[in-house]
């Protein structure tokens, strides 16, 4: 019979490693989507975007995506800027946004969805090798 030290050991271990795959996920994500100049952040939005369905409003997406609505809208504006999406008010309703993706998203998110689900299929194809060195 385990000690409780032994098993609280084990579960922290377990928690850290979930941590570990998570972020060591994000990482792999950041320098693949990076060769279609986005991050996987930015890719998250995207792919949000195209496949809730339209109008899509910034809330929508932190909803989605379970983040605050204030780093969803900062997203949003860093995203507008670098030509990423567009914004267009509600006829209605002037205080309600909607946000679409431009040609220039449209551009890096075919790509970088067809180079993900690449990666979806090699980390977990059960002829996938463990490689030697962390990336």
């Amino acid at each position: 019979m385990k000690s409780k030290f032994e098993a609280e050991n084990l579960i922290l271990t377990l928690w850290l490693m979930i941590h570990r795959a998570d972020a060591l996920l994000k990482t792999c994500e950041d320098r693949l989507f990076g060769e279609y100049k986005i991050n996987s952040e930015r890719y998250a939005v995207l792919v949000t975007i195209q496949y809730l369905p339209a109008p899509v409003r910034p809330i929508d997406v932190a909803r989605w995506l379970d983040r605050s609505p204030n780093s969803i809208s900062m997203m949003v504006d860093r995203m507008v800027k670098s030509g990423l999406l567009k914004r267009a008010r509600d006829r209605r309703d002037r205080r309600v946004v909607f946000v679409t993706m431009t040609s220039k998203a449209e551009e890096a998110y075919v790509p970088a969805t067809a180079a993900g689900w690449g990666l979806i299929q090699e980390t977990l194809s059960p002829h996938y090798r463990m490689r030697t060195s962390v990336p």
